[in-house]
């Protein structure tokens, strides 16, 4: 071969070699760039993977805040006074003017709930610390804080108000209530949420957005045992609890009557005691056609005087009285002589809404020494009645005399089917007799009443049913001296027949629904 073709292979394989190597290291530099590049994409793949766990995380702990949230809202609401704003919305518009949660302090047009909130810590204006917090409840704008049970000063969240609506006639029962609530997850110190800027983008994607409806029905539970309008349950003038038992709840009008004292002190079983603003409702007017009984004593002719034969129940007391005392004598009469209601001969005055026949009888004083039969149950036809006094005098039983009032067991008869109501203005006093239990609803607005004695028979003392007075007898020969269940809480307010004008706080359900809803991040 030549020698100049030669040099020139020789300087081509030359340089060809040196091509190859710097192939090479472009080569490996390439593959180092798209691996750094890959893992980075995969770096940023995971912390992206990461920050949307974080914040799915977050939003899942926000919605368990939601939670928590409307269950304390819904605790608040269902405090004693305040189950009556699940009645009305939190806010006003132009159908509605006046009955909403932001109005509850104002005293020109006041929403229909404020009487409800009436309270022991009024102001000489007569708001009530009730009406302010209902006015903070409808801010929507302040955050509150949700704590840990077990450290109270440790924040673990908050929830502020979107709304509450209500489905139904304001101020009625039934209806659907609807409150909607944010919650987000905080972990700080409570009371420290004023410096967490509620437009961090952390707590926005922390808020959770949710609905809950809560269906609102008429109150239907059972009556008070015990209702006091002055004082509690004492045998003197003071507060101090004597050791006589209600077996229910006990409502108290007085200010200075202490609920708590009385659950202390062990007075009440099976019940609660409560401080009521809610007043006595009216007496229902005596009827004109109700049976007039001049007074239950002794005398066998009083129990006669009807008011559809005022000359033959006249010419029956004299005739009666006299043959009675001919024959037996006046004070063999005395001991002798049960009366039973409804009398031989005694039709039905009334019925009421069930059809229920009602004997109704006008009574000026009830004191005799003998014994009262009340029959509420129709043994012949397996039926219910009611029987009715309408009390201008005093109950005071005295020596072997008492009530008697018992439903037969299995029967369709109900305690309540036997009511006492009491008229006097002032100083009545009703005292039942302690060696039994009668079965009755008494309501008597200004009298003191008692357990006389205060002993227990074999199917105990006092009263089943409910009792509602001004206060608890302080009298020796009225008040109530054991230990025993003086009154035993039967009865719902259906079977009533006064009427409390819707001023009993509706009842709420069990929530129906629960929707999460989006956060608005504006």
């Amino acid at each position: 071969m030549n020698t100049k073709y030669k040099l020139i292979l020789l300087y081509l394989h030359h340089i060809q070699k040196s091509k190859n190597k710097g192939m090479t290291i472009v080569f490996a530099m390439a593959i180092g760039v798209v691996m750094a590049l890959a893992a980075g994409t995969m770096l940023l793949g995971s912390q992206a993977k990461q920050s949307q766990v974080s914040a799915e995380n977050a939003k899942s702990e926000g919605y368990g805040m939601s939670q928590v949230a409307a269950t304390n809202f819904i605790n608040t609401l269902n405090q004693q006074g305040m189950r009556y704003l699940l009645l009305y919305p939190d806010k006003c518009d132009s159908t509605n003017t006046t009955n909403c949660w932001e109005r509850a302090t104002q005293t020109t047009n006041p929403p229909q709930f404020r009487e409800h909130l009436a309270s022991c810590d009024a102001d000489t204006t007569g708001i009530t610390g009730k009406a302010n917090e209902v006015v903070e409840l409808a801010d929507r704008t302040e955050w509150r804080d949700i704590t840990d049970p077990r450290n109270p000063n440790k924040l673990i969240g908050q929830y502020r108000l979107i709304e509450y609506s209500y489905d139904g006639t304001i101020g009625q029962a039934p209806g659907l209530g609807k409150l909607t609530i944010e919650g987000r997850k905080i972990d700080g110190t409570a009371g420290d949420y004023q410096r967490i800027g509620s437009n961090s983008k952390s707590l926005t994607q922390a808020t959770s957005r949710v609905e809950i409806q809560i269906p609102v029905q008429p109150n239907n539970n059972n009556i008070p045992g015990l209702w006091l309008k002055s004082g509690t349950i004492s045998t003197d003038d003071s507060y101090t609890p004597t050791n006589n038992i209600v077996q229910g709840d006990v409502w108290l009008n007085d200010c200075n009557a202490d609920p708590e004292t009385l659950e202390a002190n062990g007075n009440i079983i099976g019940g609660q005691a409560l401080q009521m603003s809610i007043d006595f409702p009216s007496l229902p007017t005596i009827p004109t056609n109700a049976y007039v009984v001049t007074e239950l004593s002794a005398s066998a002719s009083n129990y006669l005087s009807q008011p559809q034969t005022p000359m033959v129940a006249g010419i029956l007391r004299t005739f009666l009285d006299k043959a009675l005392k001919t024959v037996i004598g006046e004070v063999a009469l005395a001991n002798t002589f049960d009366i039973q209601f409804p009398r031989p001969g005694d039709t039905p005055t009334d019925t009421d809404a069930n059809g229920i026949p009602i004997y109704e009888y006008k009574v000026s004083n009830i004191t005799n020494t003998n014994t009262i039969n009340i029959n509420a149950y129709d043994a012949a036809t397996n039926t219910r009645r009611k029987v009715i006094f309408y009390l201008e005098g005093d109950l005071n039983p005295s020596g072997g005399g008492a009530i008697y009032h018992t439903c037969p067991s299995g029967t369709a008869c109900k305690p309540t089917d036997f009511a006492i109501y009491g008229y006097k203005a002032t100083g009545g006093k009703i005292c039942l007799a302690g060696t039994h239990q009668v079965e009755a609803f008494i309501f008597a607005p200004t009298y003191e009443g008692g357990v006389k004695g205060g002993g227990a028979g074999t199917d105990g003392a006092g009263i089943k049913g409910s009792l509602w007075l001004n206060k608890w007898s302080s009298d020796p020969n009225c008040r109530s001296n054991g230990n025993n269940i003086m009154v035993t809480q039967t009865g719902a307010w259906t079977d009533l027949g006064v009427e409390l004008d819707g001023r009993l706080p509706p009842q709420p359900s069990p929530v129906s629904k629960v929707t999460q809803k989006e956060v608005d991040p504006n």
